[in-house]
């Protein structure tokens, strides 16, 4: 089950943070859409010894410099009975997600060529992605299959928010009053 958490600021909002295709549904829906996959995935014991994942999805448009990091995350999602888990997952695929949030690259490329990066109590275990700037973060299979759900949550994210932006129809992003007097104001001062 998804994880309800509060965006930095709700997209119906005035003065609306975050990205306007990539909120917490998009997020969600990006989910659901590769959670067959990687269910079947888990229930192998050779990619989880445990059967527990949780998956955590940043707004690609909030940065470091916008907000808290848990601000920043859109939704969340836990496979398992949590009351059984044999390590805090959740939070580990937070930590995924804050480093590379942090450092906008994937959490393995990091640790593996960047390691001067660092910094006292970071995570020291990969399997977070920085997919054009949508960061997912997993964890409770092996690192390498963290890496490919999270790859797969955000491949799916991209999607669907590019699928959204294809099929705008007004003439700038957001809600329609909050950009209608900016571009009669920028129609009227082409036209000077």
């Amino acid at each position: 089950m998804t994880a309800a958490t509060t965006p930095a600021v709700l997209r119906s909002e005035p003065g609306v943070r975050g990205s306007w295709y990539g909120d917490r549904s998009c997020a969600q829906r990006a989910i659901a859409m590769a959670l067959p996959a990687i269910e079947a995935a888990v229930a192998r014991s050779d990619v989880s010894g445990t059967g527990f994942l949780s998956i955590v999805v940043v707004d690609p448009a909030l940065a470091p410099g916008d907000c808290r990091f848990e601000e920043a995350i859109v939704a969340e999602h836990h496979i398992g009975d949590r009351a059984q888990w044999d390590a805090d997952y959740d939070a580990f695929a937070r930590a995924k997600a804050r480093q590379a949030w942090q450092h906008a690259g994937d959490t393995h490329r990091l640790q593996a060529l960047q390691p001067h990066r660092l910094r006292a109590g970071d995570v020291a275990v990969w399997g977070a992605v920085c997919l054009d700037g949508i960061v997912v973060g997993v964890s409770g299979a092996h690192p390498w299959y963290d890496e490919a759900f999270a790859t797969m949550v955000a491949a799916c994210l991209r999607a669907l928010a590019k699928d959204a932006a294809a099929r705008q129809q007004a003439p700038f992003v957001g809600p329609a009053s909050a950009v209608a007097g900016d571009a009669r104001g920028a129609g009227s001062a082409a036209a000077r």
